[in-house]
């Protein structure tokens, strides 16, 4: 099995939230899988939640939500939206004319 990557966020938060819990365990899928954070109680216990946020986790529209425990452990638990990754959409650059394929 493949190991996560562990930082010292994420050992800090095992140690605190899943104390119990075996590396081999936290480098499993199925257990990430099957210990995912589905509620927003349980979302609460780890990361500071804006009024915002609280209400949409809460609302659901719909549409189920689950954080697995390793991805919860790269957040900030104070600014959650603060280490996303972003990738800017990018629009592909038409050929320069030295990249324009010849017509004979």
């Amino acid at each position: 099995a493949a190991k996560l990557p562990t930082g010292p966020r994420t050992l800090a938060f095992r140690k605190r939230f899943y104390p119990d819990v075996a590396a081999c365990q936290w480098n499993n899928w199925q257990w990430q899988l099957q210990n995912r954070i589905v509620s927003p109680a349980a979302l609460e216990r780890i990361l500071v939640l804006s009024d915002d946020e609280r209400r949409a986790v809460a609302a659901q529209n719909g549409f189920p939500w689950a954080v697995t425990p390793y991805f919860a452990s790269l957040l900030d638990p104070a600014d959650p939206a603060r280490d996303f990754v972003h990738v800017k959409p990018t629009t592909p650059k038409p050929p320069g004319p030295s990249q324009k394929a010849k017509v004979s």
